[in-house]
């Protein structure tokens, strides 16, 4: 199988020849390690040699010289003030005019035999945040949704408007649709299911179902426990979730497997809080083959969260790697939790893999 071919079998709940595996983004310094580890100099051949099966090409490139940021207004305008929904629609949003996608199409064309990832990151929850400040962000909720609504239909409507552009560009060459809105606590979401549903999902609705008239797949990231909203994810068409943080409450491999298994494919799961900094290789490729009997075959071999910082010990990634490839353990049925697939061994999905406490 390619890793184009491996990817859309694990997405399609069907068995590829192994567990496809995506390496997250390290930071420069832990790729500098891969590099004298694997004894590669290039990014693409590092990640041909770890089997890496992802290529995150196709993202926002802003080039607009008048604005350094998209969402950075100008001194003195401050959207923190608006009361009203028609003093929202008359600040100076960005617009897609200052996007550039004409890379993109070359890039997805060099890496054709893998699954593509690319889109916005619209990580709208953040930015509305950013704009008018986190706790104010949440009072408006109680205080003044329709401005809130009002702000949230600007800032999607300018991410769905670049990937209307990088969509016409290249969507044909594409896979999956990425993007990132962090929701979840190490104990819970940080707001409440009602606010959920009336605040961010409909803008997830629109940003995957825009991607699906395109022919992508949807690819959620969500950090922290947020278990409560995934019923609501399946629903609306996102088909895998990423970063599966299991040191938070309800997001262990296991839990996850009994209620969703089958419906939504996972990425990550291999615990950086702890597991990858402190834990051994052996503990390492334990924690691998937990995850691949609970959740094959929809499951991506990757770390708990795509970052990929220095205190990460390189031989406890290539444990990962090497685990990732390995076509020996998979999945279980949950709940009952007999293990089945071309390639599994008897095992059930019961003991927990090493991760640390939830505090």
């Amino acid at each position: 199988m390619t890793s184009k071919e491996r990817v859309l079998a694990a997405l399609k709940h069907n068995w590829p020849d192994r567990t496809p595996l995506w390496h997250g983004v390290p930071t420069q310094e832990v790729m500098d390690g891969l590099f004298k580890y694997y004894g590669v100099h290039t990014e693409e051949t590092l990640l041909r040699a770890i089997g890496d099966d992802f290529r995150w090409t196709a993202g926002l490139v802003w080039k607009d010289p008048d604005r350094p940021e998209p969402f950075q207004m100008p001194p003195g305008v401050k959207a923190a003030a608006c009361e009203t929904v028609a003093e929202v629609d008359a600040l100076p949003w960005p617009d897609s005019r200052g996007v550039d996608v004409s890379q993109i199409r070359e890039k997805c064309q060099k890496v054709s035999d893998c699954a593509i990832i690319g889109g916005s990151w619209a990580p709208f929850f953040h930015e509305i945040g950013w704009l008018i400040g986190q706790e104010e962000y949440f009072i408006k909720m109680h205080t003044n949704p329709a401005v809130v609504e009002a702000i949230t239909d600007h800032v999607v409507n300018f991410h769905l408007a670049c990937n209307d552009l990088i969509f016409r560009e290249a969507a044909d060459l594409m896979d999956l649709y990425f993007f990132g809105n962090d929701l979840g606590t190490q104990r819970g979401p940080v707001i409440s299911v009602e606010h959920f549903r009336r605040f961010v999902l409909p803008s997830f609705r629109r940003l995957t179902e825009h991607a699906i008239s395109y022919g992508l797949h949807v690819w959620l990231h969500s950090c922290g426990s947020i278990r409560q909203f995934i019923p609501d994810l399946i629903d609306i068409g996102i088909e895998a979730l990423h970063p599966m943080q299991i040191s938070a409450e309800g997001m262990a491999a296991e839990e996850l497997a009994r209620q969703f298994k089958g419906k939504l494919m996972f990425v990550g799961g291999v615990d950086v809080h702890y597991l990858l900094r402190k834990g051994t290789p052996d503990e390492v490729r334990s924690a691998v083959r937990h995850n691949k009997r609970c959740l094959c075959p929809g499951y991506v071999v990757s770390p708990s969260h795509e970052a990929v910082l220095p205190d990460v010990r390189i031989e406890n990634l290539a444990a990962m790697f090497d685990e990732a490839k390995r076509p020996g353990e998979a999945a279980i049925t949950a709940p009952a939790g007999q293990c089945s697939g071309p390639f599994m061994d008897a095992r059930p999905c019961t003991a927990a893999p090493l991760r640390p406490p939830v505090r």
